[in-house]
């Protein structure tokens, strides 16, 4: 979103109404992140009017095995499905060694996965942005 003080532009947005996507486009907005999660929902990039809905994906900001987001990745690989991984820096503990501790339990791990998956030519990263301009182009 532009601000007259700071003119700063987000590419994306999070979290919206869908009483507001009309204002979103003409801010010049493409995409945003609707409602919903993995397990209820599925993995998807749905088009409202001209912009494209980035579905919320894996929640990895409360997640404790170091198992689990690579295995979600590794189904998402197979099915050709879009992943939306996302976080809170905060929801990953209290206390700096909490935080320090799920960094490297969970975090490190599936982001090392994530890039040998990459090597081996089976995942691409995007943001929310590039994928919703791929889905454009079809």
């Amino acid at each position: 979103m532009k601000t007259t003080q700071q003119s700063v532009k987000s590419p994306s947005i999070v979290w919206i109404s869908f009483l507001i996507l009309d204002l979103l486009e003409k801010w010049g907005y493409l995409c945003f992140r609707g409602f919903g999660n993995i397990l209820k929902d599925g993995m998807y990039v749905k088009r409202h009017c001209n912009l494209y809905d980035i579905h919320p994906g894996f929640y990895l900001g409360r997640c404790f095995d170091p198992i689990l987001p690579k295995k979600i990745l590794s189904i998402a690989i197979k099915h050709k499905a879009p992943l939306h991984v996302w976080f809170h820096p905060g929801d990953f503990g209290n206390s700096l060694e909490a935080i320090n501790k799920r960094i490297r339990k969970v975090l490190i791990p599936f982001i090392k996965y994530a890039e040998e998956k990459q090597k081996q030519g089976v995942l691409r990263f995007e943001t929310m942005r590039s994928l919703a301009e791929l889905t454009q182009k079809g």
